[in-house]
């Protein structure tokens, strides 16, 4: 992966973000400055990630997605050349199910009710799910408003819908 970052230290930015926000028992004074200094320059590093190359987009969707999957010790096929474009990113998580069980894992009980009947037929129970963890994300994970995404984006209709849900995920 390294051939498509110019920058290593920015590199070193996004792996130290995500390997600090996973969820730990007990963390350092060193850690817990780290946590404060990547979210600081998060925007930073997806402004520049977006204006890079779709490449890394793909393969950052795809870590964010193992990240999600193996925290809720899910399994999945592990690909050869791991990249999810954009779309199939925002389709995975439409319909709420992958977010809420997040949220649970990082807080338990903080999602009460994950719907998984029915969630292609009744889109109440789509947008329940993504409202809980986006209540989780803004109460619990202490995410400014302006930092969530909002439920409709997970449809992907507006040019800006990709990266609120990136964005969200990453901080």
């Amino acid at each position: 992966m390294n051939e498509y970052f110019s920058d290593l230290s920015l590199q070193d930015i996004i792996l130290q973000s995500r390997t600090v926000k996973m969820p730990r028992t007990k963390r350092s004074s060193s850690c817990t400055t780290l946590i404060s200094q990547s979210t600081k320059r998060s925007h930073t590093v997806i402004s520049w990630v977006h204006e890079k190359n779709n490449c890394i987009e793909d393969v950052l969707n795809y870590q964010i997605l193992l990240w999600i999957t193996d925290l809720l010790e899910i399994g999945v096929h592990k690909e050869d050349d791991p990249a999810i474009d954009s779309a199939a990113f925002l389709q995975v998580l439409s319909n709420g199910v992958l977010l809420a069980r997040l949220a649970n894992a990082l807080k338990p009980g903080s999602v009460q009710c994950v719907h998984t009947k029915d969630i292609y037929t009744q889109k109440a129970y789509r947008i329940a799910n993504v409202t809980a963890f986006l209540l989780f994300a803004k109460n619990d994970a202490n995410l400014e408003s302006s930092h969530v995404f909002e439920p409709e984006d997970l449809d992907g209709i507006t040019k800006n819908s990709y990266q609120a849900v990136f964005s969200t995920l990453f901080s």
